[in-house]
């Protein structure tokens, strides 16, 4: 994407991994980075979690890249800091149905 269109629509980051100390966000349109620290977004997080807006929830606790910040998240984010799963979360798939036979 060119400069002008990433001005013009802006950038729009998802979670791109964590090694425990920082969480890493690439913008989908032009592959900038940018991190914060898993412990300001795990504070942020209990800061924020009764509000709605999404402005003041945002990309940082989208970890799973759902479109949605939810326990999913607030869980990712706990095992972040008990460094269990310290990448990209693995996409969900649906259960297979178990068969008898």
């Amino acid at each position: 994407m060119t400069p002008a269109a990433i001005a013009t629509y802006g950038h729009d980051f998802k979670f791109s991994g964590c090694d425990g100390t920082n969480c890493t966000y690439t913008c989908s349109r032009c592959a900038t980075t940018r991190t914060n620290t898993l412990s300001n977004v795990a504070s942020y997080f209990f800061d924020n979690m009764g509000r709605t807006a999404d402005k003041l929830l945002g990309y940082y606790y989208d970890v799973n890249n759902d479109g949605y910040v939810n326990l999913r998240d607030y869980v990712l984010i706990q095992r972040f800091q008990a460094g269990i799963g310290l990448t990209q979360p693995e996409p969900e798939t649906p259960e297979t149905p178990k068969t008898t036979g």
